[in-house]
């Protein structure tokens, strides 16, 4: 055991990430960025969050997506879900419990992340001084 397991005082909340483009990282992204200084992120098939997108790799399985071709697997979850897209989408309301996109929609459970945010990272976006929210690299 690890100091940090020992002393490890963040909650720990039980996620999946369904439905995403087959280069999609589920360790390493802009959710898993923002929600790890937090919390302690378990990457599981029973999940109590699925945060879940609108694509898929039809030809071939991928990190994002380790099922290739199956699509809507948020649906197989009873959990709370989240919806993301950076593509011309709407939220489908019936099927998710919130929504992340890049549009300008008034619904109380939607917040807007438009797809530039993906490629940041949340914990330095903005520290050097630049306007537009993404980190020098």
């Amino acid at each position: 055991m690890t100091t940090r397991q020992a002393t490890d005082s963040r909650p720990e909340i039980r996620i999946a990430f369904v439905d995403f483009w087959g280069t999609f990282d589920p360790t390493d992204n802009y959710f898993t960025r923002l929600l790890e200084p937090h919390y302690k992120l378990v990457q599981t098939d029973e999940p109590d969050y699925v945060i879940y997108s609108c694509t898929y790799n039809r030809d071939s399985p991928g990190p994002g997506n380790p099922q290739g071709g199956v699509r809507k697997k948020h649906l197989l979850h009873d959990c709370v879900r989240i919806f993301y897209t950076g593509e011309n989408m709407r939220p489908e309301w019936s099927a998710c419990d919130w929504a992340f996109t890049f549009d300008y929609d008034p619904h109380p459970r939607h917040f807007r992340l438009p797809l530039w945010a993906m490629y940041t990272d949340p914990a330095t976006a903005g520290e050097d001084g630049r306007s537009d929210g993404v980190a020098a690299r």
